[in-house]
């Protein structure tokens, strides 16, 4: 979802609306350390969280 925003926006309206940054909140339960290692990658991980 976070890398291909622009096609889902084209074929769903309501994307538009979405933000990939906002895929990552203050956690209430630990993150997986694959979704951490992916959120780096795309450079939405707050600079902040551990």
């Amino acid at each position: 979802m976070a890398s291909n925003k622009a096609a889902l926006a084209k074929s769903f309206g309501a994307f538009n609306k979405y933000f990939p940054e906002n895929m990552v909140q203050k956690k209430v339960v630990p993150y997986h350390t694959g979704a951490i290692k992916a959120y780096k990658e795309m450079g939405i991980w707050p600079a902040d969280s551990k």
